[in-house]
């Protein structure tokens, strides 16, 4: 019922998606998977940032691999801006091997305006320019966003798969704790402190990876890129 639950709401959000978003064109993100040895950690890497997506595996040392992600929240908790703290992170993802382009917070936010420029959410937030009515909430549209939910669960749909109908192939449900809370800065700038989130994506154009305990199913995942459309709300609401 719980699984169930999840698809009709994602469902949902596609089909709002696709009232607004008529004319978006292909996507740009690199997403991962990992699968767990005895000593390593092979994470499949998927590349789509050229027009037929790339998958490769990265092998590291559970060592290494503890060490990266140790890295990536260090770079998260001490960045003073979004922007800061995804240039460092995708210069990160490039020093492990992940990526070998140069990938920049300008790059991504150049061509996600470029995919998005037909949008109408972009008015439609700046006209409103609404206050969370629940205290530490985040709801934004069109903007950058940055986190990360450990010991909790993402169930993602799209991979390639007919969410690709409006070019962004990602729709996605989070729920566990934010290591360093929730941040997004587009039209207008929404941060939450750290805790315990439910929340989710609508399209999604940048890099993000997890823990695969089921297919389409995610634990420990950390995203770093930009989102057509967001909402999180705090757990427990009071």
């Amino acid at each position: 019922m719980v699984k169930m639950g999840g698809i009709k709401v994602i469902l949902v959000l596609f089909c709002v998606g696709l009232l607004f978003l008529p004319d978006v064109g292909s996507t740009f993100e690199a997403r991962t998977y990992t699968k767990v040895a005895e000593d390593s950690i092979t994470i499949g890497f998927f590349d789509c940032t050229a027009a037929i997506p790339q998958q490769k595996e990265i092998m590291l040392t559970k060592e290494e691999w503890n060490t990266f992600r140790q890295e990536i929240r260090a770079i998260r908790a001490s960045s003073d801006t979004i922007e800061e703290s995804l240039n460092a992170q995708f210069s990160l993802f490039k020093d492990y091997g992940f990526i070998t382009n140069e990938v920049t917070y300008q790059l991504l936010h150049t061509t996600f305006q470029e995919k998005t420029k037909h949008d109408r959410f972009s008015r439609l937030i700046h006209t409103l320019n609404p206050t969370p009515i629940i205290n530490n909430s985040v709801f934004n549209a069109m903007c950058a966003i940055d986190f990360e939910i450990v010991n909790g669960t993402t169930g993602v749909i799209g991979l390639n798969t007919f969410v690709n109908w409006i070019g962004f192939d990602i729709a996605s449900l989070h729920y566990g704790y934010a290591q360093n809370g929730i941040d997004t800065k587009g039209l207008i700038s929404r941060a939450a402190p750290a805790g315990q989130y439910a929340g989710f994506m609508f399209g999604f154009l940048g890099f993000w990876f997890g823990d695969m305990t089921l297919p389409a199913f995610y634990s420990n995942v950390t995203a770093a890129g930009f989102t057509v459309m967001t909402g999180w709300i705090p757990i427990p609401l009071f």
